[in-house]
């Protein structure tokens, strides 16, 4: 996973409003209408099922050790979403607690991987995959749900890439995967159906309407080379677009994920039916 700083997670409480504002007014809905899109529910459904969690967040203490304020950033998201959290004692003994307290799900994170549990019975949700399904049904959000047949530069093919340019892909839009590595891009595009950017297609975006940028580049190119009116998905971090009047962006570094993570764990195997089973990627979540 891509490793958050302190200043990242930093201003999440001081900005949740802000954060709803500009959601809803890009999709016409909220962070729970979004994770629930995911899965099909409207959001009052998801709200009943969100709203009926207890969210134990169990800090992992192991390799590059705990980000500063990242434990409390993810129990406020949780009750922000609607669900009882709390964070428990560090690491194995933490997931004891989570169970003591009668926790129904517990978010952990280490150096590879960031995961929801439910604790009744093991099911995992993997941040990669959320985050990239969760940008990726914000996209098709952003065009009212006409992606279908319209080519969409995919930006960065690891597991955030991956899992959202399979969902575009699934949603009916034509992704063009590009990764400094070309071998990454062309794995990414058998996976999922696409096609690889090439050299001659050209470096700037500018000839794109729907962008989905999942890179870790940062700052790629300047906010004029898009077209007034692009939409820009971009769980990318560092973030490579600015808010701007130019273009319609979407962009957090930690909400969008967690939600859809903490509502697919709620919902466990009954996702996956309800999204269709999406093809697989490096955390198998459908076992």
């Amino acid at each position: 996973m891509t490793r958050l700083s302190a200043q990242d997670v930093a201003h999440i409480p001081l900005s949740w409003a802000e954060h709803e504002r500009r959601l809803t007014a890009l999709i016409q809905t909220d962070l729970t209408g979004l994770a629930g899109s995911v899965f099909g529910l409207e959001r009052a459904q998801a709200a009943d099922i969100l709203a009926g969690q207890t969210v134990a967040v169990v800090p992992d203490t192991s390799g590059e050790g705990r980000i500063e304020g990242f434990t409390e950033a993810l129990v406020f998201i949780a009750r922000r979403l609607g669900a009882e959290a709390f964070a428990t004692i560090p690491d194995l003994a933490g997931f004891k607690e989570a169970k003591e307290r009668r926790a129904t799900i517990a978010l952990t994170s280490d150096d590879r991987y960031f995961l929801a549990m439910r604790l009744s019975d093991g099911f995992k949700s993997e941040n990669g995959w959320a985050t990239g399904v969760g940008f990726a049904q914000c996209l098709s959000l952003m065009t009212s749900g006409r992606l279908a047949g319209r080519p969409v530069l995919t930006v960065g093919a690891g597991p955030v890439g991956q899992a959202g340019a399979a969902w575009l892909r699934r949603l009916g839009a034509k992704p063009i995967i590009a990764d400094l590595s070309p071998a990454l891009a062309a794995r990414a595009a058998g996976l999922v159906g696409g096609r690889v950017w090439r050299p001659q297609d050209g470096v700037q975006p500018g000839g794109f309407e729907l962008i989905f940028e999942a890179s870790t580049s940062g700052r790629l190119w300047p906010p004029e080379s898009l077209k007034p009116g692009t939409k820009v998905a971009a769980p990318g971090m560092p973030p490579s677009f600015e808010p701007s009047e130019h273009y319609a962006l979407w962009h957090d570094p930690l909400q969008t994920g967690t939600a859809v993570m903490i509502l697919q764990a709620a919902l466990g195997r009954t996702s996956a039916t309800l999204t269709a089973q999406p093809p697989r990627f490096p955390v198998q979540l459908w076992s």
